[in-house]
């Protein structure tokens, strides 16, 4: 888990509260107080003729997080104007990053929020920010190789994943995960076939060339579901294996 509150700076949608002369600050008094890990309520179901219930699964809530931005040297209304455009001017979950945290929040603002002063342009302005998931990201994890790909997974198991292969020369290549082969035929010299295990997906970078009939395997079976992984390579083929973790927190 990495906490947040005591990080005085991040970048959020391409800037920096550097950029505008801002902290993250808290209002806790004493010791800071965070949410652990995302809200989960489980799922269940009961049966008059049975004295216990039947677990169905567990429902994870998006992370939520209040936002307090205090201004270094006071603030004037084009500051006030500047800092809600980078804040509020992306109709979309954009990336959030605290710093020194290698964490990443997808999020926006959410709800309320207010603004706090002096009378003398001096204060801090508080919201809440909503995430699109109940876990945080790392960054982009990548390894490449001709023969073999050893990969120890961070976060947790089956993270996103984008296999990128490129082709020097033949037409079959096969990779091996952990012992469950996966064949792709048909490939040309030059091309690059990029496999999507989580989607069970395969593109080409060649106008109208489709592998979907063109495996045999399980593409899923590609991903990380192992700590340590190992990725066996045949054919003359180079990969590039990469994927985002996750984690609770």
């Amino acid at each position: 888990m990495t906490t947040i509150k005591d990080k005085l700076h991040f970048s959020y949608n391409g800037k920096s509260t550097q950029d505008f002369g801002v902290w993250n600050v808290t209002l806790d008094g004493g010791m800071f107080e965070e949410t652990l890990v995302a809200n989960q309520t489980i799922r269940e179901e009961t049966l008059v003729d049975r004295r216990t219930s039947i677990f169905s699964g567990l429902e994870k809530e998006p992370i939520s997080f209040e936002i307090v931005l205090a201004f270094e040297n006071g603030f004037t209304d084009q500051l006030i104007e500047e800092v809600v455009e980078w804040l509020y001017g992306n109709e979309y979950y954009s990336k959030l990053e605290f710093e020194s945290t290698n964490r990443i929040y997808y999020c926006m603002p959410n709800g309320s929020s207010s603004i706090v002063h002096t009378g003398q342009q001096e204060g801090y302005i508080a919201l809440e920010m909503k995430t699109n998931s109940p876990f945080v990201f790392g960054g982009m994890e990548s390894k490449v190789g001709t023969t073999q790909i050893v990969i120890d997974r961070k976060g947790k198991k089956d993270p996103e994943v984008i296999i990128e292969m490129s082709v020097k020369s033949g037409t079959t290549a096969k990779l091996k995960m952990n012992g469950y082969t996966v064949q792709i035929n048909k490939l040309l010299v030059g091309e690059k076939v990029t496999i999507y295990p989580n989607d069970e997906d395969i593109k080409s970078d060649r106008s109208n060339v489709f592998h979907y009939n063109d495996y045999i395997g399980d593409l899923s079976k590609l991903g990380l579901m192992d700590k340590t992984n190992i990725l066996l390579i045949e054919g003359d083929v180079e990969v590039e294996y990469s994927y985002q973790p996750y984690y609770n927190k």
